[in-house]
């Protein structure tokens, strides 16, 4: 699995639209099972509106086209366990207190197998809950109008988050004194050098956006951040780090440092890992369409072969002739039977499958693509649609091919022995835009234009941009077999190079 995909799917929120690079823009989406249902059913609905001068249709973008630019990512979702819980060795919920009963228990493979994995959920936990603490320093800092009382609020914040990173730290340390066996050494090193790296990663950016705002009633929080990250070693990786400070050019160097840091991250999230296994529609009823294409090919050929030998003499040259042209229109008529057949069926079924889980099904998720007409569209998405768009041009009929892909994910009722910790699914739909940008015409434009003060002709670049909106419709079946539907608009601004920037609307 790609380490770039990993590491970034931990850095997006639920909900919230992405961009990774200036090719790709992905989308998380959590599932959370009601434990009253033997099968949870959600559906997303994705509708792009891509302007024609991109010449995307059904003829230039077809679904093995999409499919290749489409990824879909399934995986647990990281248990939210705030500090408090986290760090109370009594609480089963935490990894903390989970590790100290494994290791009471007989010392058997099975045994640090989990003791490992309960490590690397406990890694999890942490990055996911020091990311949402700092998001909401991060948010206070954004809040306008600045006040004195914000920048209070922020200083307290601060130091209560440091707070909590200690005692987490003094905690974890204490445990792996006293409970953890020699055996599981080279684990927990590999933990520190993660949750070091988490640390520092987070309180780094908190720093930074603390800094940018220069305000002087802010230098409390600085210090707090500083004194802080200067007082925690910074891994195994020291020695690495400091050498990369000394000599920020070195590109041999940071290339190995990013290496490491990217397995270390896939290590750690394997505990959230979960099999699944996509197949395309056309593996499973292929054979019995070809079988009845062949089939009713043959039925032609021996029909109008008998006719053949009732109407002409056997060895006969007429005979061999037509025999020939029949045998050749046999063969091509299976092959359009087949696609024909293969058309009409698909229309009916998904173009993929997945089945999530291996040892126990957890569940399935289905998907589909095809390009819709304006009629085809339905009437809520219109509205949609022309919301907000300029009242004189809402009866215009807009340039664009609209481009529909669903995915249903059916979730299992799990059995009572499951880990309530791992219930909820996190799922990502990630696109790749380089092949429906190929046509897009160069990013700036030069235009000229007559100064009326200095009357000199004057050269304007002007950036040429294009504008993807998309609308995503996500459905749910409740318990009272009624769906709650909720609605997300978003437009991205692209050009030839890529994404421009994600505007939520």
């Amino acid at each position: 699995m790609d380490i770039n995909r990993e590491q970034f799917w931990e850095d997006i929120d639920s909900g919230e639209v992405h961009f990774q690079d200036q090719w790709h823009f992905a989308i998380k989406s959590n599932f959370f099972p009601s434990e009253t249902k033997n099968d949870n059913c959600y559906t997303q609905e994705f509708y792009f509106f891509i302007p024609n001068a991109l010449q995307i249709n059904a003829e230039t973008y077809t679904k093995q086209t999409f499919y290749l630019d489409q990824t879909t990512l399934i995986r647990y979702k990281t248990p939210e366990i705030p500090f408090n819980t986290l760090l109370d060795l009594n609480d089963p919920i935490s990894p903390l207190s989970r590790i100290i009963s494994l290791c009471g228990q007989s010392k058997t493979a099975e045994q640090h197998k989990l003791i490992e994995d309960e490590l690397k959920l406990l890694a999890n936990v942490f990055r996911s809950t020091l990311r949402q603490e700092t998001k909401q320093i991060q948010n206070v800092i954004l809040e306008k109008p600045k006040s004195k009382a914000q920048d209070i609020a922020i200083a307290c914040k601060t130091l209560e988050l440091c707070n909590h990173i200690h005692a987490f730290l003094e905690k974890y340390t204490k445990v792996k004194e006293i409970f953890l066996a020699p055996q599981n050494h080279f684990h927990l090193d590999y933990i520190d050098d993660f949750l070091w790296d988490m640390i520092s990663y987070f309180l780094s950016k908190t720093l930074k956006a603390i800094r940018n705002e220069a305000r002087a009633s802010l230098q409390s929080a600085d210090n707090s951040l500083t004194q802080f990250l200067l007082a925690i070693p910074i891994s195994n990786k020291d020695s690495t780090i400091q050498e990369l400070l000394n000599h920020p050019s070195d590109s041999l160097l940071g290339e190995s440092l990013s290496y490491e840091t990217n397995l270390l991250h896939s290590y750690i999230l394997e505990a959230l890992q979960l099999h699944s296994n996509r197949y395309p529609i056309d593996q499973r009823y292929q054979h019995y369409l070809r079988a009845f294409s062949a089939g009713a090919a043959i039925l032609f050929y021996l029909v109008l072969f008998a006719w053949l030998g009732h109407t002409f003499v056997f060895n006969s040259a007429p005979f061999i002739v037509l025999a020939a042209v029949l045998y050749v229109i046999k063969d091509r008529l299976k092959e359009t039977i087949n696609a024909f057949s293969f058309q009409k069926v698909s229309a009916f079924f998904q173009d993929f499958r997945t089945v999530i889980g291996e040892k126990q099904k957890i569940g399935m998720l289905t998907e589909v693509t095809s390009f819709l007409n304006l009629k085809q569209l339905p009437n809520d998405i219109r509205e949609m649609r022309d919301a907000k768009f300029h009242s004189f041009l809402r009866t215009y009929q807009r340039p664009e091919s609209i481009l529909f892909y669903r995915r249903v994910v059916n979730i299992k009722h799990l059995p009572k022995f499951t880990d309530k910790r791992k219930m909820n699914l996190s799922v990502i739909f990630r696109l790749n835009l380089r092949y429906l940008l190929r046509q897009a015409s160069e990013p700036i434009e030069e235009r000229l234009y007559l100064n009326p003060i200095t009357e000199n002709l004057n050269q304007v670049l002007l950036p040429k941009v294009y504008h993807i909106n998309i609308i995503i419709k996500n459905s749910l079946l409740t318990d009272a077999s009624k769906t709650h539907t909720e609605f997300k608009k978003l437009r991205l601004i692209v050009n030839k190079d890529g994404i421009c920037r994600i505007e939520q609307m």
